[in-house]
C-alpha cells in the first residue's frame, strides 16, 4: 500500500514539475513573425492548425509523447510528423525538441533593448546617407511621403534585398524562410501594406494602429496602373473618383503618389539601396555577438530576426534626429482624405 502511494506521489510530483516548467501563452498575445515564401501551406496556418502551437510550447524542452500525455495537449501521429517535416520540431530518438525560437520576456526584452544598441549606432553611422536621400525626396517634390519612402520603401522593402534570401534559410516542403514568436504583441503597429499587380506593379501603403482614416482595402486590391509616354494612369476609369479623393491620382486618372521603377536609372531606387546595402553591411559587426546571445546558430536566420527589430527603432531615430517627420495621419490625427497620399506609392519591376 505504501510503495502504491509513493508512486502515486511521484507521478504526481513529476506531473506538477512538467507543468511548472512551462507557461503556456496563447498565440493571439504573441508576436509571431514569418519571414517566408509558401509554396502550399503558409507557417501560420501550421503553428494555428488544432494543439500545434501547445506541441511546440511544450517542447521547448526536449521529450517524448508522454510530456503531451501529462500535460493533456491533444496530438496524433500525422501532426508530430508535419511539425518535423516543416522546420518547427527536430525528432530523434524518441524525443522531440522545438526548434523555431520562441523569445520568453525577459528574451523578448533582451531582444528589444539589442536591436535599439544596433539601430542606435546604424542610424548615426549613416546619417548623411538618409539626409541625401531625404533630400532627393524633397528634389522629386516627396518632401511630404518621405516617412512612408523611408519606412516602408527603403527599410521595409529595400532592405531585404541584401538580406539572406528565404531559401537559403531553411527550405522544407511547404515553405521556406524563418518563423519566430516574440512574448508579446506591440500595441502600437506601424507597417506596410502591399498589393501585387499587373505588369509587376505593385502598391504599397504605409498604415499604422492609431491612423482614424485609412485607404479603402477594396482600392488597394483594385487600382491597377498603365504606364506609357505620357506617365502613369489609372487603368479602371471606375475607380479614378475614389482614388482621387484620396490624392493617389487628378480627375483625368493621372496618378500623383510617387511611382519607383526598379532600375538604377530611377534615382530613388538606387540610392534607397545604397542606403540599404550599407545598413546591412553594418549590422555584421553585430551579428556573432547577437547569434551567441539568442542561440541562433543559423547566420540567415539572425539576420532577419536583427533586421526585423531595427526597421522600428531606426525610422524613430530618424524622427528624433529631424531628418523625417512621421505624418499626421499614422499618429491618429483628424486629417483630410487627400493626406492618404502621403503614404501610398507604386513600384515597378520587382516581385513580392
Amino acid at each position: 500500500m505504501r510503495k502504491t502511494i509513493l508512486c502515486a506521489i511521484l507521478a504526481l510530483s513529476a506531473m506538477l514539475s512538467t507543468n511548472a516548467q512551462i507557461t503556456f501563452r496563447n498565440l493571439s498575445d504573441c508576436d509571431p513573425t514569418a519571414f517566408c515564401s509558401f509554396q502550399e501551406t503558409h507557417p501560420a496556418e501550421i503553428i494555428n492548425k488544432g494543439d500545434n502551437w501547445k506541441i511546440v510550447q511544450a517542447f521547448q524542452k526536449k521529450g517524448s509523447t508522454k510530456t503531451l500525455d501529462k500535460l493533456n495537449i491533444q496530438y496524433s501521429d500525422s501532426c508530430l510528423k508535419q511539425l518535423t517535416d516543416e522546420g518547427f520540431l527536430e525528432y530523434c530518438k524518441g524525443q522531440y525538441h522545438t526548434i523555431i525560437h520562441i523569445f520568453n520576456e525577459q528574451q523578448t526584452k533582451e531582444l528589444v533593448d539589442f536591436g535599439q544598441k544596433v539601430a542606435k549606432g546604424l542610424t548615426e553611422s549613416n546619417k548623411e546617407e538618409f539626409k541625401k536621400y531625404v533630400a532627393l525626396l524633397n528634389k522629386k517634390g516627396f518632401r511630404n511621403n518621405a516617412y512612408s519612402l523611408t519606412f516602408s520603401y527603403l527599410l521595409d522593402d529595400r532592405l531585404w534585398d541584401f538580406i539572406t534570401p528565404r531559401e537559403k534559410i531553411h527550405h522544407y516542403s511547404s515553405w521556406s524562410g524563418c518563423y519566430w514568436v516574440k512574448f508579446k504583441r506591440e500595441k502600437n503597429i506601424t507597417g506596410t501594406n502591399t498589393a501585387v499587380g499587373e505588369d509587376s506593379i505593385n502598391l504599397s501603403v504605409t498604415f499604422s494602429s492609431n491612423q482614424k482614416k485609412h485607404y479603402p482595402y477594396r482600392l488597394l486590391l483594385n487600382t491597377q496602373v498603365a504606364v506609357n509616354e505620357n506617365g502613369v494612369h489609372i487603368k479602371d476609369s471606375s475607380l479614378i473618383a475614389d482614388n482621387q479623393k484620396y490624392g493617389v491620382c487628378n480627375a483625368s486618372g493621372n496618378v500623383l503618389v510617387p511611382f519607383i521603377t526598379s532600375n538604377n536609372t530611377n534615382e530613388i531606387y538606387s540610392m534607397a539601396g545604397e542606403v540599404a546595402h550599407k545598413l546591412v553591411d553594418g549590422m555584421q559587426k553585430y551579428m556573432n555577438e547577437f547569434q551567441k546571445k539568442f542561440n541562433i546558430s543559423n547566420y540567415g536566420e539572425a539576420q532577419v530576426i536583427l533586421a526585423h527589430e531595427l526597421i522600428w527603432d531606426i525610422i524613430d531615430n530618424l524622427i528624433e534626429d529631424k531628418i523625417v517627420e512621421k505624418p499626421s495621419i499614422l499618429m491618429g490625427k483628424d486629417i483630410e482624405p487627400s493626406d492618404i497620399k502621403y503614404t501610398i506609392f507604386f513600384t515597378q519591376g520587382k516581385k513580392h
